[in-house]
């Protein structure tokens, strides 16, 4: 193990420092890989424990009790395989004749569920937004990448069939997506983005703990992923006008800072936590909370 991991625990400019870094490589690295794992793991299973459980009790208890949210199928077929995904509508769709609609959609990341954006999909409902969330069981396969694009694909038209046969306007969707889901919210944006005489189908993206580029190999060890997020890099470079607000923990261990926060300026974030734990941390909400409201606004590109 020739890696140099960092130690949470270890003060800079310390003696107790200097005496850590006096020890052998050989020695210290296996020691400051240990430490960095267990101080994550801790960190995130604390976050479950506080947060993820809770918001999952939450969910099942609107789904299934309350039946405040309403489930439907969406299908993604590629190479004449069919895919299956779950979408669910968790707020009422109030749509007046010819009014525009620009709804919010969540998406997880991977061997997540739609419990784990709730504070951000009640964020939107609390601001009056038409809100859905879709549940992909295959999104942490590399190799089903396309599938899981027909599968977002497939939910944005289920949401615009909806909208229209209530006599709305479709507007196009605000995404907001965590780790993979961002990946696919900004594939669908940037790269597989529809005509530009049409609506687009996703007006702005939220991408929260996202891995958007691959600088060098060994980050990202995925080849398929490493292929995509570098295409989703260049279109996201060549199209400054496309919304896209970067939200990245601060400790994420999954992904370098630098691959994730990939456009500097006002709509690229730093918070605290890890790659779960920064979803529930207050900036995060007050960042989406701005999302919302500034390209719900219209600040998005028509």
């Amino acid at each position: 193990m020739d890696r140099a991991y960092h130690n949470p625990f270890v003060t800079p400019h310390t003696p107790f420092a200097a005496a850590w870094e006096s020890l052998p490589t050989v020695i210290r690295n296996p020691l400051n890989y240990l430490v960095r794992m267990t101080y994550i793991v801790s960190v995130e299973a604390m976050t479950v424990l506080m947060h993820a459980i809770p918001a999952k009790l939450t969910w099942l208890w609107r789904l299934h009790v309350e039946r405040n949210i309403q489930s439907m199928v969406v299908l993604g077929t590629v190479d004449k395989v069919t895919k299956a995904a779950y979408l669910y509508q968790q707020s009422p769709l109030k749509v007046t004749t010819g009014e525009k609609i620009r709804p919010v959609l969540t998406c997880h990341g991977d061997y997540g569920d739609p419990s784990n954006l709730l504070p951000q999909a009640n964020l939107a409902q609390k601001a009056g937004l038409p809100t859905f969330s879709l549940y992909m069981p295959i999104i942490h396969v590399e190799a089903e990448h396309d599938h899981n694009v027909a599968l977002l694909e497939a939910a944005i038209e289920k949401i615009k069939s909806l909208i229209q046969s209530k006599g709305g306007i479709f507007d196009g969707v605000l995404m907001i997506g965590h780790s993979s889901g961002g990946i696919l919210a900004a594939k669908l944006q940037f790269v597989d983005s529809s005509d530009p005489s049409t609506v687009p189908s996703i007006r702005a993206t939220c991408a929260i703990g996202s891995r958007l580029n691959s600088i060098i190999d060994d980050d990202c060890k995925e080849v398929i992923i490493r292929k995509i997020v570098r295409e989703v890099h260049s279109k996201i470079q060549q199209k400054p006008d496309l919304p896209l607000v970067q939200i990245v923990g601060q400790e994420d261990w999954n992904a370098p800072q630098e691959v994730m926060m990939v456009r500097r300026g006002p709509d690229c974030h730093s918070v605290p936590g890890m790659h779960l734990s920064c979803l529930y941390q207050p900036e995060t909400m007050e960042y989406v909370a701005k999302f919302l409201v500034d390209y719900q606004a219209g600040r998005a590109a028509s």
